[in-house]
């Protein structure tokens, strides 16, 4: 009898969302890799592991061409009913092995009792050159030492489904966590095959790890069709609700 993997040593198994895969209903659809597509997350923060509401989602739509963009929108609730709200525009190419962004934007906001404190909505753009990343503020321009190659975060939910579930060999890269912080020395690699119950569907997942300095390990469950169902990193989750 298949049961719900459950291995505590095991770093960021589905069990902490086992909550929420107990009435979880697979998406139907197709990945769309490299074509026009959109999907929605439901994002957990797992405080408690029984919760089975999400906290705020994550929304990415992506645009095919010789330079490719993805449009996120991503909303997280806060303490005393406040909202955060992150829209971020990225124009990137694919190399092969990762997804190479040039250029994007970033505009984020606070909403409390339906007013914006003061100091805490904001815009950013950015762009990589030269394993130089520039970002432009409204206090200046920074500039950052970023080795190539480098990633966004969001980038990954484009990048890992073009593995097809395969094995590769472990990519080493720099990781611009949300657009604007950046962590060199990440390595994204395969990690193995789980037989996995989800409600009462057994599947078959193909997981890949990321692994680094400064970052939470990251785990990314994907399905015999390509779709990335799952990213957990320690307690957080995002859970795939929809597909266009």
């Amino acid at each position: 009898m298949s049961t719900l993997i459950v291995k505590h040593e095991d770093e960021f198994s589905l069990d902490i969302i086992a909550a929420v895969l107990a009435n979880y209903r697979v998406p139907a659809g197709k990945p769309g890799t490299g074509g026009k597509w959109k999907r929605v997350y439901s994002h957990y923060s797992m405080v408690d592991p029984r919760t089975t509401t999400p906290g705020g989602s994550v929304t990415l739509a992506h645009k095919p061409g010789n330079v490719s963009e993805l449009a996120v929108a991503y909303e997280r609730k806060l303490a005393q009913g406040a909202q955060y709200t992150e829209t971020t525009g990225i124009r990137f190419e694919w190399s092969g092995k990762l997804c190479i962004p040039t250029a994007w934007e970033i505009e984020s906001s606070v909403v409390s009792h339906g007013k914006a404190p003061d100091g805490i909505s904001g815009k950013k753009s950015a762009r990589i050159r030269d394993n130089t990343l520039s970002m432009k503020t409204p206090d200046g321009v920074h500039d950052y030492a970023a080795p190539a190659p480098s990633t966004i975060n969001w980038l990954l939910f484009d990048a890992v489904p073009r593995f097809e579930g395969k094995r590769i060999e472990p990519v080493r890269f720099t990781l611009i966590d949300h657009g604007d912080k950046v962590k060199p020395g990440i390595t994204l690699s395969y990690r193995k095959s789980v037989k996995v119950l989800i409600g009462k569907t057994e599947l078959e997942l193909q997981t890949y790890e990321m692994k680094g300095r400064g970052i939470l390990p990251t785990v990314f469950w994907m399905d015999e069709r390509g779709l990335l169902l799952f990213v957990v990193s320690g307690m957080e989750a995002y859970c795939l609700k929809e597909v266009s």
